[in-house]
């Protein structure tokens, strides 16, 4: 049995509130200001035809899954056999450790940028690396059990930035639509380090009973993780126009110049605890499934595994930190190919290919 799916099973409804609870959140941080800086007020539009790509490869996804009732783990082995899937697990295993940094280096430079004065050492943020550890330890239903909790902070901490900044953005800024022209294309392709997540959604496949009333709730959960960052998107430009691009964190920027706040004091700082708190969860996500997948590809120890993907990625934090632009400049001019056919290509293909292989076998019986 394999290790991601040994004694796990999850509920329909986890799975729409994983997505709900823990994507939205990973988009709103520097992306929006990415993007303003290519595709300028069509930035919501960049970002939407990433997603436009991402519920093809879901549709498709659910599809094959309900047809040949296999996980993701039969479906690799079928395709590619034992040895082919070894490689593939371990390309997955650098895939999600990779999607971990660009997040992690985010939150990191957040924290200590704008929310301390002075904050001069990396140290405090272990605390991050403890919780990733024991979460990478625990079966794939806790991630279900949170999610039925987490959302709930990333629903309410979206309500009070929307709640707080909507009345400052000016919407006609975001006209006219699609004057970015090529860039928008720009855009969607640079943001991919952000987006592809109908990965989990490969990765999650039969572990929940494929009903119609089941695909609609997961479909619901995946929709609305795109739509709010697109929102979100929106109202950033809205509010801060042609100089978008020089807001290097939108979550911050949107509702500081709210009325409200300017009377009681920041109060969208709530909002951004309950987001910052979901955002904890969403990248301990990536590294979860790298652990989960080093285990079942290497045969170690669940904990030694965790010990792995965390100290790489605890390294990368502490010691290469002063390489980040370039790491980032690197991932977003070449790795958006690499996350791009990990995320999409390669689970679409898998699954196409492994449903045209059942028919044959159904049609040679």
């Amino acid at each position: 049995m394999n290790s991601l799916y040994s004694g796990n099973t999850l509920k329909a409804r986890q799975i729409s509130l994983f997505f709900f609870a823990f994507l939205p959140v990973i988009k709103i941080f520097s992306l929006p200001s990415l993007l303003a800086s290519v595709s300028e007020q069509d930035a919501w539009l960049s970002f939407l035809l990433s997603f436009g790509v991402d519920i093809i490869a879901f549709s498709i996804i659910i599809f094959c899954s309900n047809r040949t009732g296999f996980n993701a783990f039969e479906v690799i082995e079928n395709v590619f056999g034992k040895n082919g899937k070894k490689v593939i697990l371990y390309l997955y295993v650098l895939f999600f450790t990779l999607k971990a940094i660009v997040p992690l280096f985010e939150q990191s430079s957040y924290i200590k940028l704008t929310l301390y004065e002075e904050f001069p050492s990396g140290l405090p943020f272990l605390c991050f690396f403890v919780f990733s550890f024991f979460l990478c330890l625990k079966p794939l239903r806790v991630l279900g059990r949170l999610a039925d909790i987490m959302w709930f902070l990333t629903a309410f901490g979206f309500l009070i930035l929307f709640g707080l900044s909507i009345g400052n953005a000016d919407f006609s800024s975001v006209l006219p639509i699609g004057a970015s022209g090529s860039g928008i294309v720009n855009g969607a392709y640079k943001s991919y380090i952000w987006c592809g997540d109908a990965v989990y959604m490969f990765f999650f496949s039969n572990l929940y009973k494929s009903e119609k009333k089941d695909n609609l709730k997961i479909y619901t959960g995946f929709v609305l993780s795109a739509l709010l960052p697109a929102l979100f998107m929106v109202v950033f430009y809205g509010i801060f126009g042609s100089i978008a691009h020089r807001q290097t964190f939108a979550l911050t920027e949107i509702s500081k110049y709210s009325t409200v706040i300017n009377n009681v004091g920041r109060l969208d700082y709530l909002g951004i605890l309950f987001i910052l708190s979901s955002h904890i969860l969403s990248v301990s996500v990536s590294v979860y499934f790298a652990t989960a997948l080093l285990e079942t590809v290497t045969g170690l120890k669940r904990y030694i595994c965790s010990i792995i993907t965390n100290g790489v990625l605890f390294i990368v934090l502490m010691f290469l930190g002063e390489f980040y632009l370039s790491m980032f400049d690197f991932l977003s001019m070449y790795g958006n190919a690499f996350f791009l056919t990990m995320s999409t290509v390669l689970p679409v293909s898998i699954c196409l290919i492994s449903i045209l292989k059942r028919r044959k076998e159904v049609a040679f019986s």
